[in-house]
């Protein structure tokens, strides 16, 4: 979503009509026969010309991005910026090569020493056939998301994208969680009505504050956890402990299954309790500490000093 009412308007006609040639072209892309070298060569120019369409949304994709990382939170003013993109549009090279530095610069922002740039992924103009079909959206997710830790994320992707995260993934209100977290909300958001996600996470997923934000929150949205395996010990050389969920983005009217066994339902604890979220105990406030959290390996010591 780049904006509301007029904002929005500016250049948005433009872009439609982009990504509408682009999904025509992917369509000739795949419906044409391969008898030769001569029809391979015909289907990369296709989808070379089908990438050259899109470059303007993806700039225009990518100035959003960061002029969202810019902001680190405040509301953002897209009046300015839609001008300028609708000047580019036009067919104004000067502006378009502006647009691309400040969305380079904007991009770069608080980015931690060694991360040359940042390079958005933006899954509806990566896949416009899937998103613009009615009840768009991908049928299935499956995969196995990355681990780090909420207390880490500043540190490794920048302050401002652990605060991009917190304030546009996250469902119910700002929060703060380990990316897999995230990466299990965005897949739900990018899965059509009545599709289907199967991810693995490890089992801090299912607790505390990563459970409220993610599972719980799914839940609440409608998704149903049909399929879990819990507490399954890593095959590889890692020793860490998974689970591996799936989920349906509408009524399930199979068998929910619990490591195998049939249960009415499967809660956001995984299990079939139903239990709500714990509250805190206001009379116990400062009497608790969560204790010190290492962000290095330099804070560690052997037993001998």
């Amino acid at each position: 979503n780049t904006g509301k009412g007029s904002t929005k308007k500016l250049f948005a006609s433009n872009i439609d009509e982009a990504v509408t040639r682009a999904i025509e072209l992917r369509s000739e892309l795949r419906n044409r026969p391969i008898r030769d070298i001569r029809d391979v060569e015909v289907m990369a120019q296709l989808d070379q010309e089908a990438h050259r369409k899109l470059e303007m949304p993806e700039l225009v994709a990518d100035l959003l991005i960061g002029e969202v990382l810019e902001a680190g939170g405040r509301e953002i003013d897209l009046a300015a910026v839609a001008m300028d993109v609708g000047n580019a549009l036009a067919g104004d090279v000067g502006k378009f090569r502006e647009l691309s530095l400040r969305a380079l610069q904007t991009l770069r922002k608080e980015l931690p020493g060694g991360i040359t740039n940042r390079r958005p992924f933006h899954w509806p103009l990566e896949f416009p056939e899937v998103f613009c079909r009615e009840n768009g959206g991908f049928d299935a997710f499956v995969g196995n998301p990355p681990f780090l830790g909420g207390q880490i994320l500043s540190g490794t992707f920048g302050p401002r994208y652990k605060e991009y995260l917190a304030q546009h993934l996250s469902i119910d209100e700002a929060a703060t969680a380990d990316l897999v977290v995230f990466f299990f909300l965005r897949a739900s958001s990018l899965t059509r009505r009545a599709g289907y996600l199967g991810l693995l996470a490890r089992r801090s997923l299912a607790e505390g504050k990563n459970r409220e934000i993610g599972l719980e929150q799914l839940i609440k949205r409608g998704v149903i956890i049909y399929s879990a395996h819990t507490n399954i010990p890593w095959p590889g050389k890692a020793s860490v402990i998974v689970h591996q969920i799936h989920m349906a983005k509408s009524k399930w009217s199979g068998v929910v299954k619990l490591n195998n066994v049939p249960l009415p339902f499967i809660s956001s604890y995984l299990d079939d309790l139903a239990l709500g979220s714990p509250e805190p105990l206001r009379h116990n406030a400062g009497k608790m500490f969560q204790g010190t959290i290492l962000n290095s390996e330099g804070f560690k010591i052997t037993s001998d000093r």
